[in-house]
């Protein structure tokens, strides 16, 4: 998987939108999510919107992740879900 949070801040610039700020969060990785959503929680600020949109398209063939489950349910379900019990 593929990381780029520079150039995610780099097009919120050019939008004019460089006070978003920008993190890494891999959906298929629970201790990520749970760095994140900490993260987040330790700066204190209320999230004013969460969506849960990021998904994995499906692999050529079957793949697990570290935990066992199908790629593509941990990423776009397992991943938001947790993500979501976290952010309160």
């Amino acid at each position: 998987m593929r990381e780029r949070p520079d150039r995610a801040a780099a097009a919120l610039a050019e939008a004019g939108l460089s006070s978003v700020e920008v993190g890494r969060l891999d959906l298929l990785d629970p201790a990520s999510v749970s760095a994140f959503a900490d993260h987040w929680l330790e700066t204190d600020r209320p999230p004013h919107i969460l969506v849960n949109c990021a998904g994995v398209t499906p692999p050529m063939r079957l793949e697990h992740d570290a935990r066992g489950y199908e790629v593509r349910f941990a990423t776009n379900h397992l991943g938001h879900f947790q993500l979501t019990l976290t952010q309160h």
